[in-house]
């Protein structure tokens, strides 16, 4: 039966076009992903001013910390060793005296590819201070919805306390 072939034919099409469907669905409904890339933009700012990095607070350098291991531990370690440069230098080192640092430090190979990419973007220091702000917001923006996702995963669970409760409503009124 020729049509019986057509009809089985039809059939796998359609039963694909619902794999891609339910896999596109499956996509719409995951979180985005962590801005990884924004860690790495950060970086290139405080190795051409890192006295930007000496203006963190604590809350803004975890904050880089965590999405930096989000990318890879050896990320994290990176971000970590160069929080702490920035923090320790004099206040008016130029660019040329801090990639002498860093390239003399344990994890020059890393700060290498780093330092290549930071010739390519060059920034003014205003401009520097505007990126810096900027990804600095969209990494505290993304980690108050995930903390608000996992509250949120707490109350379907029916295990949330009202700590929880009152935290996920201050967290909602800092996103506004």
């Amino acid at each position: 039966k020729p049509e019986a072939g057509i009809d089985q034919a039809t059939r796998k099409v359609d039963w694909k076009n619902k794999a891609e469907l339910r896999a596109l669905e499956n996509l719409a409904k995951q979180q985005p992903v962590a801005p990884t890339k924004l860690v790495i933009q950060i970086m290139w700012i405080l190795i051409q001013y890192p006295q930007l990095g000496k203006q963190l607070n604590v809350e803004q350098q975890v904050l880089i910390e965590n999405i930096a291991q989000q990318r890879s531990e050896r990320a994290k370690v990176v971000v970590c060793h160069l929080l702490q440069l920035c923090k320790d230098i004099p206040e008016d080192i130029n660019f040329a005296a801090f990639q002498n640092t860093l390239m003399n430090s344990a994890l020059a190979k890393d700060y290498e590819a780093l330092i290549k990419k930071v010739f390519e973007s060059e920034f003014s220091l205003e401009e520097a201070t505007t990126h810096l702000s900027g990804a600095l917001n969209k990494l505290h923006i993304e980690a108050t919805k995930k903390e608000m996702l996992e509250i949120a995963e707490k109350v379907e669970k029916n295990i949330a306390k009202p700590e929880d409760l009152a935290r996920y409503r201050d967290l909602g009124l800092k996103l506004r």
